[in-house]
């Protein structure tokens, strides 16, 4: 029946995809419902899911007051044409939780709210040029697709005009060696991840993060923490108030909008100021004001589901919760794949896990992990699924939901892969 759907799925969907990161060869499960951490495919197969909606699900699949919210919302009307008051609620807690937020505004995606943080640091500063680090990843849009893979200086799509490409600068992956470029005092902004390229995939120190804060804030730099992932996950503040610093700006998704579609941009409210029109100054409303509009900003059903979401997490107990999960599955892994014959890293943040084939630490730079072969991981992660276990790329996000005893049985299945991945590539015993 899978085969059915990818066959169908082929011939009116490029690749028969809706999203890159899903492409599987041959293909992929086809999913139907999910509780939780778990989920089921159209042939009534069990899966552990640690894809956990990309991971936006961080109560889990369908979790009763986020599915409550919803329905509610969804009975009122999914467009009202206008304010409501769920998107001033929804504003309220992230002004509450988040230590940057000063004043915020939504958008329908993370890309979305790259793109709008983008704008408003040029605004800001009259500055064109932004910088950003090696292999953090800050959506699909123009300028977010340089500095993604090596050659770091070739965008990872074509398509991209050359103007826009050179206003974006990706920063050498020394820190000092960025810290000095940014010295130069030309860049509107520094954007980055701060948990590191790639939802941590390459992990970034705080000393390192302060380092590039404290140069961008002597030279009138703005710093744009991507919070998409670490919102709200890290810590009910995110990974601003785990670290101990604040941006000047932020962007927020996944988490936020509690599994529905929705981002923001949060932060000083003199930076969030340029979004105002001003009642009888149409020079300032012609020429200063940022202009952004956008017909599913702040949608009273994803607003409800954020807020029923944010209401949970605001406590950290889910949060705690996950990370506990997290750190017992990233240590059973590590004792379970000492014994394969092939090198394997298992390290992680707060509650997602990274397993990368190849390597026995953690990456030290972003080129190191993006030029492994990628051969021995697609074998593992095919062998995965078919042992009832859904990864991002043999990694993935723990959700509240999880269980001790889905753990144990991601463990054996990691074991059993990565045994009889070292039979195929002849290192078995």
């Amino acid at each position: 029946m899978t085969d059915g759907w990818s066959q169908r799925a082929v011939r009116v969907l490029p690749a028969g995809i809706t999203h890159d990161v899903r492409w599987r060869s041959p293909s992929g499960p086809y999913f139907v419902m999910g509780r939780g951490a778990l989920k089921w495919d159209v042939e009534g197969r069990r899966y552990v899911d640690y894809v956990q909606g990309h991971g936006s699900l961080l109560l889990g699949i369908a979790h009763p007051a986020v599915t409550a919210a919803v329905l509610e919302a969804v009975e009122k009307g999914t467009h009202l044409g206008g304010n409501h008051p769920a998107e001033v609620q929804w504003a309220e807690l992230i002004a509450e939780l988040v230590p940057c937020a000063e004043k915020v505004r939504f958008t329908s995606s993370g890309t979305e709210a790259s793109l709008l943080a983008l704008r408003l640091a040029r605004a800001a500063t009259g500055r064109e040029l932004v910088g950003k680090l090696p292999g953090h990843f800050h959506g699909w849009h123009d300028y977010g697709v340089l500095g993604v893979s090596p050659p770091f200086e070739k965008p990872v799509s074509p398509g991209v005009p050359r103007g826009v490409l050179e206003s974006v600068l990706v920063l050498p992956e020394n820190v000092v060696q960025a810290v000095s470029r940014v010295a130069q005092g030309d860049l509107a902004a520094v954007i980055l991840e701060p948990s590191g390229a790639s939802w941590g995939t390459v992990p970034l120190e705080r000393d390192q993060i302060r380092q590039i804060v404290d140069v961008c804030r002597h030279h009138g730099t703005l710093v744009i923490f991507d919070e998409v992932i670490t919102g709200f996950r890290v810590h009910p503040g995110g990974a601003q108030a785990l670290f101990g610093i604040t941006p000047d700006l932020c962007l927020l998704g996944k988490v936020v909008a509690g599994g529905m579609p929705g981002a923001a941009v949060a932060g000083r409210a003199d930076l969030m100021s340029v979004l105002e029109l001003r009642s009888g100054d149409p020079a300032w409303n012609r020429f200063s004001h940022v202009y952004h509009p956008g017909t599913f900003n702040a949608n009273p059903v994803s607003a409800a589901a954020g807020i029923a979401c944010l209401k949970e997490v605001r406590d950290g107990n889910p949060i705690e919760q996950a990370d506990s999960v997290a750190a017992r599955l990233r240590l059973e892994l590590s004792k379970a794949l000492t014994d394969v014959d092939l090198p394997v890293a298992v390290y992680g943040l707060s509650s997602w896990f990274h397993v990368v084939v190849g390597l026995e630490r953690p990456p030290a730079t972003a080129l190191q992990v993006k030029s492994l072969p990628a051969g021995p991981a697609t074998l593992a992660d095919r062998s995965l699924i078919q042992r009832g276990i859904d990864t991002l790329r043999l990694g993935g996000f723990v959700g509240a939901a999880h269980t001790d005893e889905q753990v144990e049985a991601t463990v054996e299945a990691y074991r059993d892969t990565f045994a009889d991945l070292a039979t195929q590539l002849g290192l078995g015993g």
